[in-house]
């Protein structure tokens, strides 16, 4: 392979009984000696060989996919974190504006929609023309109503003086206010039907229960 280069070349001159030289800078033309040429060879080679293990790197060693990959994964953990923070933060919310009960440690929460088109349906257990399907399901719902309440419950409304203790254990007699709720929920159902649940009353016993449930019947 030929290139230019520039060389060194001695020009004598006769100055008297002494010889002086002087440096030629001159471009020349020359050849690659054998060694230099497979010298050449070895190093194209070896760049190949190069390029060559370089396409076969795992991609674990390629820095631009191990960017992309922690990326990712950074962002998925971010992601994570959010999401247990707002569920974290959503049942605070939803428990903040609950009363001191026994009943928040068995909570669970669930969001569902209902839909009434036009109409009340009457396919619920708890609802439609009376029954004897329908009565059980009203009794068996509020059948476990009283239960014990632990001691610091009570302190906590201060009504140790007027609840009932249990004499072999160490709580009191007592409901959750739900059930109060729901037993007004059945007569109210009830009311609707007087005539089949209580044939009979005298003014007295509605007022009484129109004072208790609203302005049923």
């Amino acid at each position: 392979m030929a290139f230019f280069a520039k060389i060194r070349q001695f020009q004598w001159h006769k100055d008297g009984s002494q010889y002086t030289y002087r440096f030629l800078e001159t471009p020349s033309s020359f050849q690659r000696s054998p060694s230099e040429e497979k010298g050449s060879e070895d190093g194209l080679l070896e760049e190949i060989r190069y390029h060559t293990l370089a396409a076969r790197r795992p991609l674990w060693k390629n820095g631009r996919f191990m960017v992309i990959l922690h990326i990712l994964l950074f962002s998925l953990y971010i992601g994570s974190l959010i999401a247990v923070w707002t569920s974290k933060n959503t049942a605070q919310i939803r428990a903040a504006g609950m009363p001191f009960s026994p009943a928040m440690k068995i909570l669970e929460w669930k969001d569902t929609q209902f839909s009434l088109e036009d109409r009340i349906t009457e396919k619920g257990s708890f609802s439609g023309k009376p029954s004897a399907e329908l009565d059980k399901a009203w009794h068996d719902l509020l059948n476990y109503e009283n239960i014990m309440v632990e001691p610091e419950y009570i302190k906590h409304y201060d009504r140790e003086d007027i609840t009932v203790r249990i004499p072999d254990g160490d709580g009191y007699i007592g409901t959750l206010n739900v059930y109060h709720e729901l037993h007004c929920l059945k007569r109210i159902h009830q009311y609707m039907y007087p005539d089949y649940y209580f044939p009979g009353l005298s003014a007295n016993d509605i007022e009484m229960n129109r004072l208790h449930n609203g302005k049923y019947p």
